[in-house]
Formats: C-alpha cells, structure tokens, sequence
C-alpha cells in the first residue's frame, strides 16, 4: 500500500513501515516540505522540455528544431532524475526557469520576437509545448521513454523501487543530515513483514 504527495504522486512505500523510520523528520516538521520537493524533482524532465525549447525557438526560429531540441531536453532530464538528485537543479529548472509564472513570463517575450520576425509556427509550436507541460499533456512521455528508464535501471542497479522511492529516501537523508539525525533504512524491511503479519492476523 503506497502513499501520496500533496498533489498525487505515488510513493510505493509502506506508510505504515516507513512512518517510524521519518518520525524525527516529522517532529521537525519537514515531511510536507520533503514530498513537495519529491514532486518538483518529479517534474524536472518537463522542465528541461520548456526551457531547451524555449531557448531553441529564440535562438533558431526553426520550428522542427524546437520540437527536437524539446524532445532532446526531455530525456535528458529523464536520464538526471532518474541517477542522482540535485537540490541546485530542483531549484533553478523545476522550482525557477520551469514554473508556470516564469515560463508565462518569458514566452510571452519569445512569441512577441518570433512574431515580429513572422516566425508564426514557430511561435505555435512553443505555445502548444509549454500549454502541454503545465496541463500535465508531456506526462504522456512517460511511456514513450520508459525503456529508457529500464535500461538505466538495469545498466546502473537502481532496484529500490522507482525514482519517486530514491528521490523520496535522498531527500529524507539530506534533510535528517541537516537536523544531525540518521534515519535507520535497513529496518524498512522488517517493519513491513511486521505490519503484513499484524495484518494477516487480524484479517482472520
């Protein structure tokens, strides 16, 4: 039974397993700031997307190149989120350069430049690309790169669940490391046969 973000991401641990292990995150009263930011990581790859395309559109006013560039950006966000986590990153693309009040700002800008420059598909095109990433429609992509996330998982061992999951017990680490506490992970495991077991017994 997994648990959830504020705003509906799937995080495949056992709340009831991990609630001990993150109880002095939770006395400190980090937790919702941790899963938000489990969120903004999440959301990196689409970052990536608006920015590299934006910044091909005012560079090239080529339409298919913003469109390859976008591409492009996306899966190498997809190939940082899913090796290594970084609070600079998450702050300066998902957080900065990738909301939706910044994003607005500087498209407005870029499509007044290609539309003095009758670059109209151009423009188009980078309207539809960040209406997409901001409406959730580049969540698609997901799919369509998955064998790129299997190949990583496989290439580099990453068998703790999905990126959420890693993302999630990086975060709690650096937040614990921040308040001098440690967070003992090991003990996951044997907390949820426990609660399995507390479950099947009362089931009866």
């Amino acid at each position: 039974m997994p648990f959830y973000t504020p705003n509906g991401l799937k995080i495949r641990f056992d709340p009831n397993a991990i609630s001990e292990i993150v109880q002095p995150l939770v006395a400190c009263r980090e937790m919702n700031n941790i899963l938000l930011d489990v969120e903004r990581w999440e959301n990196l790859p689409v970052g990536f997307t608006v920015v590299s395309a934006s910044v091909t559109a005012l560079l090239s006013g080529s339409a298919v190149l913003t469109i390859s560039v976008g591409l492009l950006g996306y899966i190498f966000g997809v190939m940082i989120r899913e090796l290594f986590y970084s609070n600079f990153l998450r702050l300066l693309i998902p957080l900065f350069l990738g909301s939706w009040f910044i994003t607005l700002i500087y498209t407005i800008g870029i499509s007044n430049f290609l539309v003095a420059r009758q670059k109209y598909t151009t423009t188009v095109v980078l309207c539809l690309i960040n209406a997409a990433a901001h409406f959730g429609v580049l969540s698609v992509l997901e799919l369509i790169f998955l064998p790129i996330r299997i190949f990583f998982h496989r290439i580099f061992r990453l068998n703790i669940f999905t990126h959420p999951e890693r993302t999630f017990v990086t975060i709690c680490n650096l937040c614990a490391a921040k308040h001098g506490v440690i967070l003992n992970w090991n003990r996951y495991t044997t907390l949820r046969a426990e609660n399995d077991t507390f479950i099947a017994k009362e089931n009866k």
